[in-house]
Formats: C-alpha cells, sequence, structure tokens
C-alpha cells in the first residue's frame, strides 16, 4: 500500500502530464513567445550560415540540448507553482473557520 506522499506524487505526476500535454502548444503560441522566437531563429540561422560545415552538427546538437533544458526547466517551475498552489489552498483550509 502507498503512503500518502507516495499516492499524493503519483496522481500529482500524471496530473502534470496530462496538463502539459494539454497545454504546451498555448504557452508557445503566445504573440511574445512567437517574437521571442523569430529572434532566436534569426540568429541561429545567421551563425549557422558563419560556420564551418563540420561545426553544424555540434551546433544543432548544441540548439537541442538547449532547448530541452529550458523545457525541463520550464517544467520543473510549472510544478512548484502548483505545489505552491496546493500548499496555499491547505493552508487556507486548515486557517479557516469554515
Amino acid at each position: 500500500m502507498l503512503s500518502y506522499e507516495e499516492t499524493f506524487e503519483k496522481l500529482f505526476n500524471q496530473f502534470m502530464d496530462e496538463v502539459v500535454c494539454e497545454y504546451s502548444n498555448e504557452f508557445i503560441r503566445t504573440p511574445k513567445s512567437q517574437e521571442i522566437q523569430s529572434k532566436i531563429d534569426l540568429l541561429l540561422n545567421r551563425i549557422r550560415k558563419s560556420l564551418p560545415q563540420e561545426c553544424l552538427k555540434d551546433f544543432d546538437k548544441l540548439d537541442e540540448h538547449y532547448a530541452l533544458l529550458n523545457a525541463n526547466q520550464m517544467l520543473n517551475a510549472y510544478k512548484q507553482g502548483f505545489r505552491d498552489g496546493i500548499r496555499l489552498m491547505l493552508k487556507m483550509t486548515q486557517n479557516s473557520s469554515i
């Protein structure tokens, strides 16, 4: 039998997977995100054109790893924010007279 904490973690992770899948495209479709991505793409393409052929593979791997790191950081921040919200709601219900 799972402990309360293990059950919470399991359900929390399942819920986060669902939420991230549902909303991830909305996060990157904002006008500000698209504007920033366009600037990044322009710079990356300029750099790619100036690099020798033997460096392009490494540059593309670096770009891919940076994107994965950024996505992981965003997911962790989202999860932490959600946990903080749960803790706040628990404190509010514990301190209320309802």
